[in-house]
């Protein structure tokens, strides 16, 4: 069994098998686990869902809400047995997984076009061959319209009590958020939800509650203050809003150069173009503390050869934080047990 194979098994299964416990499923058919990686949890923190990956077709992925982090199967096996690729492998081929028939490997939307054209092409007569036309039934499915997930969406200014006690709880005060964040109201499945709204540059909304961490639309980078920046100046990137928003928190001020918000590690090439066409001369990083961080600056400074590029995650890495918000939520909850203890 590959990485791929491995990254395709029902991850519900393995979660049972770890240990974790299935509490609910939310309106979004997200399924929520008191998770396995830590044996004292009593409330659900392990949020999982079904997505369609580029290539490989359907799989689950996870996130795990008590430290922020999140990947494939193969990554949870990793995290939670401490174990490297190899022997995560490994550990699921030991519970049996190699022996299952995966799944095949769904045919990309071009390639199945490309296949069909070549086969009309072929067949002066096409609907008279099964195989053809069973090949158009499918092409005729994955070209239809989804249906959004999100409607009657209403974009507010930031007053949900709610939403301010989990910037609250996220070590973030209101009235900091306020000028950067809205709040989006939705239904969904008949049901109405509201979360924190963070505008992307295609006037798209990144979301973020308590429970749920998506987009309304497409994902796309976000640049602040653009025209702060002078030719060979500095921009400073963070990969989520809320990191971008614990600076604020930290440093007390409004920044003084252009910020770039990834809203996502996937989002680093359009990063590398915003940066080339605003002609910035130095870069300052605060990326997450893990595999995926550190890939981002390798990224960075193998694609814009010139520029200078900061890494600045040492402010929280050094003191055994994943990214800006842990240190920000580490640092007021000192501050409130200084406060109680007067």
């Amino acid at each position: 069994m590959n990485t791929d194979q491995a990254n395709k098994l029902p991850l519900p299964d393995i979660i049972k098998r770890m240990g974790g416990v299935f509490k609910y499923e939310d309106a979004h058919r997200s399924l929520w686990y008191q998770s396995p990686l830590r044996s004292e949890e009593t409330e659900p923190s392990l949020h999982i869902t079904e997505v369609h990956h580029f290539r490989l077709g359907k799989i689950w992925v996870w996130k795990d809400f008590g430290d922020e982090r999140g990947g494939k199967v193969i990554d949870l096996v990793k995290k939670k047995y401490r174990v490297d690729v190899s022997g995560a492998l490994n550990i699921l081929e030991d519970w049996g997984y190699g022996k299952m028939k995966l799944p095949a490997k769904p045919a990309p939307l071009l390639e199945l076009m490309e296949e069909t054209q070549t086969s009309i092409k072929q067949q002066p007569q096409p609907e008279s061959k099964p195989e053809l036309q069973a090949k158009k039934s499918v092409l005729e499915k994955q070209q239809k319209v989804i249906e959004p997930i999100f409607s009657d969406v209403k974009i507010e200014a930031l007053n949900n009590r709610a939403l301010k006690g989990y910037l609250f709880g996220r070590g973030i005060d209101y009235w900091i958020a306020k000028p950067y964040v809205k709040e989006m109201h939705y239904t969904h499945n008949g049901k109405s939800f509201f979360a924190l709204a963070f505008q992307n540059d295609l006037g798209d909304w990144e979301l973020r509650n308590p429970y749920y961490q998506g987009v309304c639309g497409k994902k796309a980078i976000t640049t602040l203050h653009r025209n702060k920046l002078q030719p060979g100046g500095r921009v400073i990137i963070f990969e989520g809003f809320m990191d971008f928003l614990s600076a604020l928190v930290w440093y007390r001020m409004k920044p003084s150069s252009t910020v770039i918000i990834l809203n996502s590690v996937e989002m680093k090439r359009e990063a590398v173009n915003a940066i080339r066409e605003l002609n910035a001369g130095t870069v300052e990083v605060y990326p997450d503390n893990d595999e995926a961080g550190r890939k981002l600056m390798i990224y960075l400074r193998e694609n814009l050869p010139g520029i200078h590029i900061e890494d600045k995650s040492n402010l929280y890495a050094d003191l055994g934080y994943n990214d800006f918000n842990d240190l920000v939520k580490a640092e007021r909850a000192k501050e409130k047990k200084q406060v109680m203890s007067r």
